[in-house]
């Protein structure tokens, strides 16, 4: 699977349901967030904080995989002849999700990053700090603490992930130059051989 997943990603993903189950997954969290910032303070709910920093990561690492999948099926379209399995049927299917699932990523992350929003949570979170109560204060301060804690580790799988990316390209071009090298000593020996 490893070597089909090489030669058609998205072929690998949509089969296994993976981009589909994470689109599905990020929709639900999104739905619970709306759910809250429409009928709570966000700055005394642990679960919207933990909702809304997954979110945009999530929602982030979404788009990367389409803007990556984008880049193949690009390539399969400028070489059909390498890729006789995926008919132009096939190739617009692929694309049109991707497509969808782009918008849907697009249209959540920007409501969740709108001005509006981001100035609701803000008076939410100035509201639970003015509270006379140290109950509501505890909370702005924990969940200030938590969203460091999650921008952090964010960061921090961001970085890795472009590592493992830069690890995985530089195995693709070494690959390649191996089957450029491999096709040279073939024509050789096809000649050798005439």
């Amino acid at each position: 699977q490893a070597c089909f997943y090489a030669m058609d990603p998205l072929a690998y993903a949509k089969a296994h349901g993976e981009v589909d189950a994470s689109l599905k997954r990020i929709v639900a969290g999104y739905q619970e967030w709306g759910n809250i910032l429409a009928a709570q303070n966000t700055a005394t709910s642990r679960k919207f904080q933990d909702l809304d920093a997954s979110l945009l990561a999530d929602l982030r690492l979404l788009q990367g995989d389409c803007n990556d999948l984008s880049v193949v099926l690009d390539a399969i379209a400028s070489k059909r002849s390498q890729h006789p399995e995926v008919d132009d049927k096939e190739l617009q299917s692929r694309r049109d999700f991707v497509a969808t699932v782009k918008q849907n990523a697009e249209e959540m992350l920007n409501r969740i990053s709108s001005p509006e929003v981001r100035s609701t949570i803000e008076t939410h979170r100035r509201q639970a700090a003015s509270d006379p109560s140290s109950r509501a204060r505890e909370a702005v301060n924990d969940n200030e603490a938590f969203l460091r804690n999650q921008q952090m580790r964010q960061q921090h799988l961001v970085r890795q992930q472009n590592d493992q990316l830069d690890q995985l390209s530089g195995v693709a071009q070494r690959l390649g130059y191996t089957a450029e090298v491999i096709n040279v000593e073939l024509e050789s020996q096809k000649q050798l051989v005439k």
